[in-house]
């Protein structure tokens, strides 16, 4: 059964790439899809270990359940990249949308700049593997390149030394 289990996830990590792009509610599917995908492979990790334990204590031999380790890190750069592109689009709408005096620019700061890491670091695992997946990453980095831009101004804006005197 586990087995059948990763053979599953190994065909879904594929096919949730193709969501990427829509908008709207295909976005917000495919992040809790990647959660999910997540979660039960921590899951089967647990049981691979459970299994192996068990087999120890019945004194039989091991089950060999090293595609459950090969299919979680094969996952690991497609999770880290969607989750980062997704908490960024997330965030930049509130922080485009919310009263300016709510921002905490170390916040922004502090978030921007590690979803750049991770897309950054991801991207190189698919820049020859996966051309398409590569150019996604590109356009999602450059967005957060433009975004940057940003952050000086609200940093200097929201400084807490910044007193009503100075608005006048």
């Amino acid at each position: 059964a586990l087995s059948k289990m990763v053979t599953n996830y190994n065909t879904r990590k594929v096919t949730w790439v193709m969501g990427v792009g829509e908008e709207g509610d295909a976005v917000e599917e495919t992040t809790a899809e990647v959660k999910r995908i997540s979660k039960r492979l921590i899951e089967a990790d647990a049981l691979a270990k459970k299994f192996n334990s068990r087999e120890v204590l019945f004194g039989v031999p091991q089950t060999d359940y090293s595609d459950v380790n090969r299919t979680s890190k094969a996952f690991e750069p497609y999770s880290a990249m969607w989750l980062a592109m997704n908490e960024f689009d997330r965030k930049r709408k509130i922080w485009m949308t919310d009263p300016f005096t709510s921002l905490d620019a170390e916040e922004i700061e502090k978030n921007v700049q590690t979803w750049w890491r991770t897309i950054f670091k991801v991207s190189k695992t698919f820049e020859t593997t996966q051309p398409e997946i590569f150019a996604m990453a590109a356009q999602v980095k450059q967005d957060m390149e433009a975004f940057k831009t940003n952050v000086p101004i609200v940093t200097a804006l929201r400084n807490p030394g910044m007193r009503a005197r100075h608005w006048e």
